[in-house]
């Protein structure tokens, strides 16, 4: 019996530990020999599932306390670190910020820039010199917006959207919505919906990494994208200016636009998601 029992291990695991190797989950069977004998299937199906939830924040914890001075998870969870990293990330955009107004007034802002979103993206070159990230920028293509960006009305939306993003990212940088006012009067000219729209854009992807009709944007203290963003075509602004074609455009895009809505909403009322990176454990 008691050779039965080592081999099903029952006693080997007992304690939760296998051989000092670590913590193991114990079978289903495992768990049945601890039961009583008169156990309904249901009560036991119930045991074990609690069982196995409480099974797995042992792990979790278990975990945590073996890595918990590594450190790529200070890095992530300490809040001192945490708060050094915000200061030079909210720092950084402000310094972006000046450098974007600086251009706009100066006439030199390219608002078609897809790359050097946040600070980073391409055009550097690889640690043997050999501008491997500047190929790689040269071999890659924008992407592009759906046609139903260029319908009047969702411009007018975008626009609408872009200048509160703006606010709000501005605000939580500390940089004053001033130098977003200067960008969008000092860059325009024509003073279209167009024309203003295509500034916020490329403020918001200069500044904060946001990629408005991509909807992303940088997670936790992260500066910077090495990707592209979204771009609208020229050649598809005619399918957006036809009644026929920009009404078939928006239904076969509504989705799209959903998507887009859904993020920058959330984006607005969630706040700034660094703010819920953190822990006093650590």
């Amino acid at each position: 019996r008691d050779r039965d029992r080592d081999r099903d291990g029952r006693d080997r695991d007992r304690d939760g530990r296998d051989g000092g190797r670590g913590v193991r989950i114990k079978t289903y069977k495992q768990f049945m020999l601890e039961l009583p004998e008169d156990v309904s299937p249901e009560s036991a199906a119930a045991q074990y599932a609690a069982y196995k939830a409480s099974f797995s924040d042992l792990l979790r914890e278990q975990w945590f306390e073996e890595h918990r001075h590594e450190e790529w998870l200070q890095e992530r969870f300490n809040p001192e670190r945490l708060e050094a990293a915000r200061k030079r990330r909210d720092q950084e955009a402000r310094e972006r910020a000046e450098a974007v107004r600086t251009e706009a007034e100066t006439g030199e802002l390219d608002v078609q820039a897809a790359f050097g979103g946040g600070g980073g993206g391409k055009g550097k070159s690889d640690g043997d010199g050999n501008g491997g990230e500047e190929k790689q920028q040269q071999d890659a293509e924008p992407k592009v917006a759906p046609a139903a960006a260029w319908v009047p009305a969702r411009m007018e939306h975008d626009l609408a959207r872009c200048v509160e993003l703006m606010k709000a990212l501005d605000n939580e940088k500390g940089i004053s919505f001033e130098s977003g006012e200067t960008v969008l009067d000092a860059a325009v000219t024509a003073h279209t919906t167009e024309e203003r729209l295509d500034v916020a854009l490329v403020y918001l992807w200069r500044v904060h990494a946001i990629d408005y009709y991509g909807g992303s944007q940088p997670e936790g203290l992260e500066v910077g994208s090495d990707d592209s963003r979204h771009l609208r075509r020229a050649e598809d602004r005619e399918m957006a200016e036809d009644p026929e074609m920009a009404a078939a455009a928006a239904e076969a895009f509504r989705q799209w636009e959903q998507t887009v809505d859904n993020t920058w909403e959330r984006r607005l009322a969630d706040g700034d998601p660094a703010e819920e990176l953190g822990g006093s454990r650590i």
